[in-house]
């Protein structure tokens, strides 16, 4: 005989799908649409590139977010909004070089736990960088400017071939941050080191300026091919 199951039991077994599958509806590649809106606001970024729609349902820690050049459609000072999670940050030009600067304003903690991020400033398009927190892959276009302070939630890497200047504090969480400076790139950190850990200067031929002037982090400093760097995090460059 064929079992019989109550009303009830039936509903139930189709809402069981729905309520799982929405846990993680929100880790997602985002992009910046063309507004000021805060960051922490789902008005802020599009599912799609190059459209301002449709916003997200909701924003996750394991999101990233670009800033390209035909979603963003111009350079753009934003805020935070409040203390925000996420993968990380890219930002690239993905069909043409144009004004595409980002400054985030101070107020508030940004965490960056790294994640994969595309380097032509659309997800899954072109080379990727793992475990990268910031992506800054083309040698022309925006500048990224982050006063807002930062926290290192994993071992993650920083990609610049540009300008990356962080002027808000940065506190390492006993996490490695590794630096790929390539070029003649210029990554400035301006504001107060903090907590334990390791900077680690991995590749490249640009510059890593610390340039903070009451550092309290305590963890080791190694240039290109892991050298030992005496007097950081005093001020200096490497």
């Amino acid at each position: 005989m064929k079992p019989s199951f109550p009303r009830a039991f039936t509903i139930f077994r189709w809402l069981i799908p729905s309520a799982v599958c929405g846990l993680s509806a929100g880790a997602a590649p985002l992009y910046k649409v063309n507004n000021s809106d805060d960051l922490n606001l789902l008005t802020s970024w599009s599912t799609t590139s190059g459209a301002q729609a449709p916003n997200p349902g909701v924003l996750d820690p394991s999101d990233i977010w670009y800033f390209n050049e035909v979603t963003m459609l111009g350079s753009k000072t934003v805020s935070l909004g409040g203390n925000m999670t996420i993968a990380g940050i890219g930002l690239d030009y993905a069909t043409a070089n144009s004004a595409n600067d980002l400054v985030i304003n101070a107020g508030g903690t940004l965490t960056l736990n790294g994640g994969t991020i595309h380097g032509n400033g659309v997800h899954l398009v072109g080379g990727s960088y793992a475990t990268a927190g910031i992506v800054l892959n083309r040698a022309l276009g925006g500048t990224l400017t982050i006063n807002s302070n930062v926290a290192i939630g994993a071992n993650q890497q920083w990609v610049n071939s540009r300008v990356i200047t962080v002027g808000g504090g940065v506190n390492l969480n006993d996490k490695t941050l590794s630096f790929n400076t390539a070029g003649t790139s210029v990554t400035t950190l301006s504001g107060l080191i903090s907590g334990t850990g390791a900077l680690n200067k991995a590749t490249g031929t640009g510059t890593l300026a610390l340039t903070g002037v009451a550092n309290t982090f305590s963890g080791s400093v190694t240039g290109v091919g892991g050298t030992p760097v005496e007097g950081v995090p005093e001020p200096g460059s490497l």
